[in-house]
């Protein structure tokens, strides 16, 4: 019903838009069409709401993060950001029974109280979640971050809720350790790992590979272009021969260039090329 009802505003603006045009040009026939056709190819192309939710959880998603979130991201006041990575999604999926949803506004109203009014909680893959504060506030952040590394430290579940669920929380600061959504994708991956494979229920601000991560992100974007941008060149390296003893051949060494000048490791660059298919582009240059 509610989409019906949403349907029939963009149809009657469209028409009214129509309308409006038609008394400011009464003799441009073209133009009341234009602007109907207009509105309604608007209205086609904005994401449906539901798109942003996630239906296990009643939570945004990572489609809702990167069209809320990407201007905060990348703006000049800081936003803070609570990352929270259970370490067994697919034990919390089985064990819980109940409408997960319910389960979700439950725990945010037992847990953190009144600290998460007005906040944004996203979740980006199974297990993995980032709530997204509204205050430009440390002190505030560590008090939310307590609160989640409180709650997780208690996280149960099962029937009768004595099952435990690690997890690890950190906190992020945007935009100093991360100005785009691919970067805080790569920030909770680094958590999850991090808290598994030491059994970390936090991980600490400055254990954050932060420069490490930007790093590669900008090494893909130097990547993408670096043909048209004249950012490889092939140097040879020549081979001696024991035979003939003489260098008799060569082996041809690709390398590729930063902003500077500086040529970038090709252990780094190469792994990414195999990854995203420039490296036909490369075995061609």
């Amino acid at each position: 019903l509610s989409e019906n009802i949403r349907r029939g505003y963009i149809i009657l603006l469209s028409c009214t838009g129509a309308v409006i045009v038609d008394i400011i040009y009464p003799k441009e026939e073209l133009i009341q069409i234009a602007v109907a056709i207009s509105i309604v190819s608007i209205y086609f192309t904005m994401p449906v709401p539901e798109s942003f939710v996630d239906s296990m959880t009643g939570l945004l998603n990572e489609e809702a993060f990167n069209r809320l979130c990407s201007k905060r991201l990348t703006g000049k006041k800081k936003t803070y950001c609570i990352a929270i990575c259970l370490h067994d999604s697919k034990m919390l999926s089985a064990f819980v029974q109940r409408d997960r949803t319910a389960l979700v506004s439950q725990i945010r109203k037992k847990k953190f109280g009144k600290a998460l009014k007005n906040t944004l909680i996203f979740k980006f893959f199974p297990g993995s979640y980032i709530i997204v504060l509204n205050k430009d506030n440390e002190e505030y952040a560590k008090i939310v971050l307590e609160k989640a590394l409180n709650f997780v430290n208690d996280f149960r579940t099962g029937p009768d809720q004595t099952s435990r669920n690690n997890a690890t929380v950190s906190l992020i600061r945007c935009p100093d350790q991360a100005s785009s959504t691919e970067e805080i994708k790569a920030l909770l991956h680094h958590i999850l790992n991090k808290g598994i494979e030491e059994n970390l229920n936090l991980v600490k601000e400055q254990d954050l590979p932060v420069s490490d991560i930007r790093f590669v992100f900008n090494t893909q974007k130097l990547l993408a272009n670096a043909v048209e941008e004249d950012r490889l060149k092939v140097l040879f390296q020549p081979i001696y021969s024991i035979k003939t003893k003489s260098f008799d051949t060569a082996e041809a060494l690709l390398r590729m260039k930063d902003e500077n000048g500086s040529f970038i490791n090709p252990q780094v660059f190469i792994p990414l090329a195999e990854r995203n298919g420039k490296i036909f582009e490369l075995e061609n240059f």
